[in-house]
């Protein structure tokens, strides 16, 4: 019985952890993203696009675990001069 217990629990836990809100920087939303234009920035974490509606794509640096982290990476992106960016929080 116990066993079946630690499996449950554990089953909850990597379904809370999969379907957990994560933070992100959002760079841009158009209908062409080029990740190209923001190579540079990969260094402070993943780029990636996920679609938007009406056909447009958004493109986002991260993910970060917390809004903290998030935080002091958007403060290296604006300094980059992508003054236009922000966190947003979205599921991974």
């Amino acid at each position: 019985m116990k066993n079946r217990y630690a499996i449950v629990s554990m089953l909850l836990l990597i379904t809370s952890q999969a379907s957990a809100e994560q933070y992100a920087i959002h760079l841009d939303t158009s209908e062409s993203s080029n990740l190209g234009m923001y190579k540079a920035l990969s260094e402070h974490g993943e780029l990636y696009t996920v679609k938007a509606t009406q056909g447009y794509t958004t493109v986002l640096l991260g993910p970060y675990e917390n809004k903290h982290m998030a935080g002091e990476t958007l403060n290296r992106v604006r300094v980059s001069g992508h003054y236009g960016a922000f966190i947003t929080k979205h599921k991974m």
